[in-house]
């Protein structure tokens, strides 16, 4: 009796087939998981502030009334620090690490899940809270803002005293009334930029749709969409 085995040329052109369909499909597995990982962490990390700020109220008074004048009138690190340690430190748990970046005006906050915040102060203004879904944090706890990219690795939100509403995390009341077209564009001309997009736009657009990245999302984002 003969025994048939695979050719060489059949195994190589086997193997050449499934090389072919993982070089189509582990892509966007990739890509799936890390438009999931960019969502989740950034909806957890928006909710804690918010929750963290409720929590602080209880103890320091209606946020109407805490300390903005310092934190807003002086663009200082070290305000910013304080002003963290007094209303939000104690109510956000798991930051590994923090950074005092004097070169760009930023007090850097990093997470064990992975994300990281930076609190920047506009003078007069309000605060600007950049949340970094994937920060990649590292023992040197830097983050490489030069290569940084709106709408892929940082969105901008704000936080101020409101009369009526009192404090929350959101985006501009400029880019709350725009509609999704003017969005769209808003977020890819700051995703173009070589510095400085923050991603306030693109926030609002996930927002919208529910705290997912649309399918839409008019940013070709090299390993997430």
């Amino acid at each position: 009796m003969r025994q048939r085995a695979f050719t060489l040329a059949e195994v190589l052109i086997t193997l050449g087939i499934i090389g072919i369909v993982a070089a189509m499909t582990i892509p966007n597995i990739i890509a799936g998981y890390n438009k999931k990982v960019v969502e989740s962490r950034l909806t957890k990390l928006y909710s804690t502030i918010n929750q963290a700020i409720r929590m602080s109220e209880e103890r320091n008074g209606s946020c109407r009334y805490w300390d903005w004048g310092d934190i807003n009138n002086h663009r200082d690190i070290e305000i910013m620090e304080k002003w963290w340690n007094t209303y939000l430190k104690d109510y956000l748990p798991n930051v590994i690490a923090t950074k005092k970046d004097y070169g760009n005006d930023a007090y850097k906050l990093y997470f064990k899940d992975g994300s990281a915040l930076t609190i920047e102060a506009i003078p007069g203004t309000y605060l600007i809270f950049i949340i970094y879904p994937q920060a990649k944090f590292s023992k040197s706890n830097t983050l490489e803002l030069s290569t940084e990219k709106a709408g892929k690795d940082s969105f901008k939100f704000l936080i101020y005293p409101n009369s009526n509403t009192g404090c929350n995390i959101t985006t501009s009341t400029t880019t709350r009334a725009m509609d999704n077209e003017e969005l769209k564009t808003k977020c890819l001309e700051e995703y173009k930029k070589e510095r400085y997009g923050s991603g306030g736009y693109c926030a609002e657009l996930i927002i919208r749709n529910g705290w997912k990245i649309p399918d839409d999302y008019n940013i070709k984002i090299l390993g997430l969409i």
